[in-house]
């Protein structure tokens, strides 16, 4: 009998510790416009070009919230060409959020870009692809980059990974207690018995 019983508590204990269920997820509110600005600097054009970039628009309207280990990518600027030639720049864009409150993350990339009268223009931009993480309280992160492109018209996304720590369910800790205890008295029993 009192085998079954420890048997029973070890069984508990392995139930309400393998049983852990994930915390809240993050939620996230992009802001857009003019919290979330996009610079161009040094630029070095060859012919009549003109580069220029823009936040996209619908970037205000991204809420969405994330559990553990999940992914969102989202498109945030556009790099545009006009007129006829060829240039280089250095891109800096600033990631700005509603919520989680008053966070921004920065990304910095160079690239090339040449364009036929906007009719064939592309380019390359080059992103510092390390995400950057940015830590919430409790525990619970996320990571940010920034992915780089290489194609006809440019344009960039980012991607947000969420990483919440995993936090034990109150029945699961009750079951895990009552397992300790229930160990814990059998072991003194026999301790007292022998």
């Amino acid at each position: 009998m009192r085998r079954r019983i420890a048997a029973i508590c070890v069984m508990l204990l392995v139930f309400s510790s393998a049983s852990m269920v994930a915390a809240m997820p993050i939620k996230f509110d992009i802001a857009g416009i003019p919290d979330s600005p996009v610079e161009i600097k040094n630029i070095s054009t060859s012919g009549w070009i003109r580069i220029y970039a823009d936040i996209v628009g619908s970037l205000d309207d991204e809420k969405f919230s994330l559990n553990y280990g999940e992914s969102c990518s989202f498109d945030v600027f556009t790099a545009q060409l006009d007129r006829f030639g060829w240039g280089t720049a250095d891109i800096t864009a600033t990631l700005a959020f509603d919520k989680p409150d008053d966070i921004e993350v920065t990304g910095n990339g160079d690239g090339w870009s040449a364009a036929f009268y906007r009719e064939i223009s592309g380019g390359c931009l080059a992103r510092d692809n390390r995400p950057q993480n940015i830590i919430l309280g409790g525990g619970d992160y996320f990571d940010v980059g920034f992915e780089s492109l290489c194609l006809i018209g440019i344009g960039v996304s980012a991607k947000i990974t969420a990483h919440v720590m995993p936090i034990p369910e109150p029945a699961n800790m009750l079951l895990f207690g009552i397992g300790l205890i229930g160990l814990a008295g059998f072991g003194r029993k026999k301790l007292f018995n022998q």
